[in-house]
């Protein structure tokens, strides 16, 4: 950035930029300090959502073709659709007009604002948010300019939004300007173009949509960068709660308190729900250890029809209740408690199939002011969080593949990654304002991406179905990410060569030959450790052992690689329309190690 005088505030926003740069080991000025810039951006405007630091990556399309768009998100239901994909996420279960947001945000490291960010922001979303499926529009798109990237995030989110028709979604765009600059030093013309914009994009959307249009600048960066990662929730209960005051201090020196209390259905709700009301927040629910089963579940049918009609019998002599776990708990009054980071690990079943009562209008109103019975656990010990977690759920029919989340294994990965600043997520929440650098925190899903890539050679299954392959056959494919003997050196290696692709793949080297990162950083991953393993075959390289697969792929050799991805693309159906469906087939990714194998 050039010399420009600097106001308090953008220089307390710039500096606080800096800062950030320094706590993730970033040293860079120029054109690295701009790219720095993109990534501060959409990592700050998405801090509410908790979203994975490669999801949020993933979604950084700047460049020379990116139609003034520098980062782009679609979120069902808060829910991240990588690339705008609906990938593994069941839609069976949405109510009606879930909404569906779309962020596009436009970031300038500077101290001012332009007035031509707007039209050509327009231009893209015109193209964008057309119908697809007509062949005009999508030629147009073909025939753009943009970046491979824009126009596959384009035809993702055209399939997505034909596919949950029948929910009708509620659109909500927002399109973002983040610079240092002062809002004060907007001109009268980037303002007006701003309203254009916004009346343009209402055009190309169902009447009841939502379009924003916002400025993100130096007070605001400040104010959302100082806001806690921590997710506060208020829970009103009925009367007072019993509560186990014989607790030891915590490192904060304050007293945790554990509680029993009984909650209305309707009070239940409004704590399990989004703000504003969008849907449930499934957040609540990361840990626990079995998914949703749906209506058609004996027990849940069971739930149902209690809900549906009045009778003697209460609600909560009928139902198990619920546990929650929380970081820490205090009580505004009697009745009103703040849970920090609520984790519901037993009553998901009874949750969601109350609150699909609730959005269908089938729950009567004398049920609503019935009671739950609510368990709030406070502690951050990861002992006392697993047995709670499998003590609760034990008595269920389920599998032990999912109680495998929180095995001797899983804590073992942990303590020896974070000895390389490695940071494994083992929970939701775990490193919220812990300081710890957000680029080097790794969640289940993405150390078994980088593993499926590396070891096991399944970068179509790491690419499109991660949670389906660890879930395969009854566990097996856990068994193959997380295998009981495993050579725990293999975890450092899958993530660290992961790391070097995503990196080299932001490179003005690499996007020189491909602006797809988003469907060859796994395949680089597996073509790397396959080459440099100088084996004949794909049984050969099976054989090897952990310790002889290699981890430090230089710049040049991904090069080469890359361009080998390239080549073999090109060679099947290369329109954009089957891409993503190219990258998720084991076709392409058999003929790809055909073309490494025979070097």
């Amino acid at each position: 950035m050039g010399k420009v005088k600097r106001l308090p505030d953008e220089e307390v926003a710039y500096n606080y930029f800096k800062a950030v740069l320094k706590e993730d080991n970033q040293d860079c000025t120029g054109q690295e300090e701009d790219q720095a810039f993109e990534s501060f951006s959409a990592h700050l405007v998405l801090k509410g959502f908790s979203l994975p630091y490669t999801a949020v990556e993933d979604g950084i399309v700047g460049g020379n073709e990116d139609g003034g768009i520098d980062s782009l998100f679609a979120l069902l239901n808060g829910q991240l659709l990588p690339n705008g994909s609906l990938d593994e996420i069941d839609t069976h279960f949405l109510s009606k007009r879930t909404p569906l947001d779309l962020y596009f945000i436009q970031s300038k490291n500077s101290f001012s604002w332009r007035a031509d960010v707007w039209p050509k922001m327009g231009s893209a979303l015109k193209l964008l948010l057309s119908d697809l499926s007509q062949s005009p529009n999508l030629h147009k798109l073909e025939k753009s300019g943009l970046s491979d990237g824009i126009k596959r995030f384009a035809i993702n989110l055209n399939e997505t939004r034909h596919a949950l028709d029948s929910v009708m979604p509620l659109m909500r765009v927002h399109c973002i300007y983040v610079s240092f600059g002062s809002r004060g030093k907007l001109s009268e013309l980037a303002l007006s173009r701003g309203d254009i914009l916004k009346n343009a994009v209402k055009k190309l959307l169902p009447t009841d949509s939502v379009v924003e249009v916002d400025y993100w600048d130096c007070i605001q960066i400040v104010r959302a960068g100082s806001q806690s990662a921590n997710h506060k929730v208020k829970l009103h209960i009925y009367d007072q709660a019993i509560i186990e005051n014989d607790l030891k201090e915590n490192e904060n020196g304050k007293n945790p308190k554990n509680f029993v209390a009984l909650v209305t259905l309707e009070n239940y709700l409004n704590f399990i729900q989004k703000k504003g009301g969008n849907g449930i927040d499934d957040d609540m629910f990361e840990e626990n250890v079995r998914g949703y089963a749906g209506h058609a579940v004996d027990v849940n049918k069971a739930i149902q029809k209690t809900l549906t009609r009045d009778s003697d019998t209460h609600f909560w002599w009928l139902n198990n209740g619920i546990t929650i776990l929380a970081d820490e708990t205090y009580d505004n009054t009697n009745t009103e408690w703040v849970i920090e980071n609520p984790l519901i690990v037993n009553g998901l079943q009874t949750s969601y199939t109350l609150y699909d009562a609730f959005a269908e209008k089938t729950i009567t109103a004398k049920r609503l002011q019935e009671y739950l019975l609510v368990r709030v656990i406070t502690s951050k010990d990861e002992g006392i969080r697993q047995d709670i977690i499998t003590g609760t759920n034990n008595q269920n029919s389920i599998k032990k593949l999912q109680l495998h989340a929180n095995d001797e294994l899983q804590i073992r990965i942990e303590n020896y990654l974070a000895g390389y600043d490695w940071y494994y997520e083992r929970r939701k929440y775990q490193y919220k304002n812990s300081h710890k650098p957000q680029r080097r925190i790794r969640n289940l899903t993405e150390l078994s991406q980088a593993v499926m890539a590396y070891r096991l050679l399944e970068p179509d299954q790491a690419r499109a179905r991660p949670t389906t392959f660890l879930n395969k056959s009854g566990g097996k494919g856990w068994d193959l990410v997380f295998p009981a003997n495993v050579d725990i050196t293999l975890y450092l290696k899958a993530l660290q060569v992961q790391d070097k692709v995503d990196t080299f793949l932001k490179t003005p080297e690499a996007l020189n030959i491909s602006s797809d990162s988003t469907n060859a950083r796994f395949y680089l991953n597996s073509c790397y450790t396959l080459q440099s393993s100088n084996v004949k075959s794909i049984d050969g390289y099976k054989q090897l052992p952990v310790s002889a697969l290699k981890d430090k792929p230089s710049d040049n050799v991904l090069k080469q690689l890359l361009m080998k991805f390239v080549k073999v693309s090109k060679n099947f159906d290369s329109s954009t329309m089957k891409n993503d469906q190219l990258y998720k087939s084991t076709e392409f990714r058999d003929k790809l190690f055909e073309e490494i194998l025979n070097g």
